[in-house]
C-alpha cells in the first residue's frame, strides 16, 4: 500500500512498498476521499466486493444492485458501472493503467485541493516507480476530460484557476470551459500533452 505523510521533509509524501525494480507495478488502484492510495490486485469491483465495508458499502448493498441490474456479481457491467459512479462521487478516486497506450484514466468528481494532491501523491508514487512522466493522465470528470502528462500531475492546476499555467492540464473540448481547439492547445502545452491513440 502507498501512504502519504504529509509530516515528512521530502514535500510531504512517503513511498511505501512501491519500488523502482518492482517489475509487478499494479494496473489500477483506488484513492481514498483521504488520500490513501490503494493498488487493486484483479479489478476495481472485486476490491470493492473484497472489503466493502472499506468503501462503507455493504455486501447486501453490493448484492442488491447486481440483482437490480439482472447481472451476475462482480461482471463489468451496469451495476459495477453504477457502484463505482456512486463511488467516485463520495470522492474515492478510480485509476486504471493502459501499458500498451502508455496512458491512464482516472476517474473523479472534481479537481479541488485534496483530490489535487491525492492525484499528486500517485504521481510521485508512480514517478518513483520508473512510470515514464511523458505517459498520458486522462481525468474524467462530470464535466469534461482534463488531459495531461504523468509528470505534469505534480504540480495539477485545473485550466482557469489563478494559479494556471500554459503548461495546465487543458480541458477537452465540449467541456465547460473549453479551451480552443486540439492544435492550438497542443502548442500551449509545448509538446507535453499527447493525443489519445
Amino acid at each position: 500500500m502507498v501512504t502519504v505523510d504529509e509530516s515528512d521533509d521530502n514535500g510531504g509524501m512517503e513511498v511505501n512498498d512501491i519500488k523502482r525494480e518492482d517489475p509487478l507495478l499494479p494496473a489500477a488502484f483506488w484513492i481514498s476521499p483521504g488520500g490513501e492510495i490503494t493498488p487493486v490486485a484483479d479489478t476495481h469491483i472485486e476490491e470493492v466486493a473484497r472489503d466493502p465495508g472499506r468503501f462503507e458499502l455493504t455486501m447486501a448493498y453490493l448484492l442488491a444492485a447486481y440483482a437490480r441490474e439482472g447481472e451476475r456479481p462482480w461482471i463489468e457491467g451496469r451495476a459495477r458501472r453504477r457502484i463505482i459512479m456512486e463511488l467516485v462521487r463520495r470522492g474515492w478516486i478510480r485509476i486504471r493503467r493502459f501499458p500498451r497506450t502508455g496512458s491512464w484514466t482516472l476517474n473523479i468528481r472534481s479537481l479541488d485541493g485534496d483530490v489535487r494532491r491525492s492525484i499528486a501523491a500517485w504521481a510521485a508514487a508512480m514517478l518513483v516507480a520508473g512510470v515514464s512522466g511523458h505517459d498520458l493522465v486522462r481525468c474524467d470528470l462530470p464535466g469534461g476530460v482534463v488531459e495531461c502528462g504523468l509528470g505534469d500531475c505534480l504540480t495539477c492546476t485545473p485550466p482557469g484557476s489563478p494559479q494556471a499555467s500554459p503548461s495546465s492540464p487543458a480541458v477537452v473540448p465540449g467541456a465547460p470551459g473549453s479551451p480552443p481547439p486540439r492544435r492550438e492547445r497542443r502548442a500551449a502545452c509545448r509538446g507535453r500533452c499527447r493525443r489519445p491513440r
